[in-house]
This record gives C-alpha cells, structure tokens and sequence, in this order.
C-alpha cells in the first residue's frame, strides 16, 4: 500500500470555523477519500516550531511513505508580543500549578492580550523562529528524507495572515512572505514540489487568518492531488 504522511502544525488539523457536518473536512481527510489506495498518515501537531522538529525524522523515515507532505511555518513566520517560552509559560494551563503561579500567568494573560500590538511593536516585530534557525532546519528535515528515502516531497507554503492577524501582530504579512521564500527556494534547490498558497488563497477560504475552512481544505486538496504521484 502507498502511503503519504503530513507534518507540520494546526494548518494541517483545523477546520475553521469548526465543521458543522460530516462533509466538512481536512484536506488529509479529502486525499484519504480520493486515495483508497494510499494510507494517509497526518503527524501534524498544533503549536509546533520548525527548530524543535528535526529530532523525530528518523520516525518519519520510518514510515517509508511515498510522499511527505511539509505545512509548516504560520507559527514560525507571525510576528509575537512574547518570547517562545514566556508565551508557553502564560498558555499552559497546568493543573499542578500553585496559586501565586496561577495569580501571576493571570496577570500576564491580560497585559498580553491587552497591550498586544504594542508588546509586538516594541520587540521589533520579531517572529519566535529566526529565519535563518528556520531555513537550517527546513532544510535539514529537507535533506534528511532525501537522503533516507526516495519518496516524493511536497512544501506547503505559509497562509497569509488576516488583516485582524496583522492588526493584533503588526508586520506578520511581510514576514510570512520572506519564510515563503525561504521555502520556495529550498523546495527548487532540492527539486521538490512547492504549493503555493500565500497568493492563492483569500480570506473568504482562510477565515481566521491561519486556517483553512472546508472550502479552502477542498481547494487545497484538490491542488495536491493533481501533484502526488501515488
């Protein structure tokens, strides 16, 4: 049996807004449709940042798919109010927390949410992933599945972010467009396959400014589909 295997983040999950019936659904779930054949496996995980990923290759590898598909980079690419672990700090809610911990992420909660724009302003619009730590790793992950596989490779561009995204985030749009091109050349330098989606892809099919609705996983899907070779 062939197999594909998706990895990246929430892109690859969500559906937004939340489906409403049995027919809306994910473009990995759309390819399983289409692909009776092909054993679809989605690794995408919510929250992740491209240079905490390169240590699970060789379970990728693993598979011996004939396809990897890449959709990482929204959560690498917007700009950020905080740093990486002082967002992770505010966000976790763990229940073993004590009160003055729990007191404290409160109050950092509302100052973040309240004075987020200017936060990100006064940072320096800085994404959490530096763009050349991002290409290292990209490419690394890149090199890795060549090395160890013959499969396919397909690179997933990064969505445009909303206009309510660039408000909240100021200098988010720019951003992702230069974390595309690192992609894009990345994806020619290994003669990969590169989709595009930054200018292909509207608000009305990207509602939230990060995630595809149905209409959008459909358009996405259907993209694919007329690339991968299984």
């Amino acid at each position: 049996m062939n197999k594909v295997v998706i990895i990246g983040n929430s892109v690859a999950l969500r559906i937004r807004p939340p489906r409403q019936n049995e027919n809306e659904i994910s473009y990995a779930e759309i390819l399983e449709e289409k692909l009776p054949d092909t054993l679809i496996i989605n690794r995408a995980l919510s929250d992740k940042v491209m240079p905490y990923q390169t240590a699970w290759v060789d379970e990728l590898i693993g598979y011996h798919a004939n396809c990897y598909i890449l959709n990482y980079g929204i959560i690498d690419a917007c700009t950020r109010s905080v740093p990486y672990w002082m967002w992770n700090f505010i966000y976790n809610d763990n229940p073993h927390h004590g009160v003055f911990r729990k007191l404290i992420r409160y109050i950092f909660t509302f100052f973040e949410k309240k004075f987020r724009r200017g936060l990100t302003v006064i940072r320096g619009k800085r994404a959490w992933a530096n763009r050349a730590a991002f290409a290292y790793k990209y490419e690394k992950i890149l090199r890795l599945l060549q090395k160890d596989t013959s499969a396919q490779l397909i690179c997933i561009g990064i969505n445009r972010p909303s206009a309510r995204i660039e408000r909240s985030l100021p200098g988010s749009v720019r951003n992702v467009q230069r974390y595309n091109e690192v992609i894009r050349q990345l994806a020619n330098k290994y003669n990969f396959v590169y989709v595009e989606t930054f200018y292909d892809f509207d608000e009305s099919l990207i509602p939230d400014g990060i995630h595809f609705n149905a209409e959008g996983h459909r358009k996405l899907a259907g993209m694919l589909l007329d690339i991968i070779k299984c």
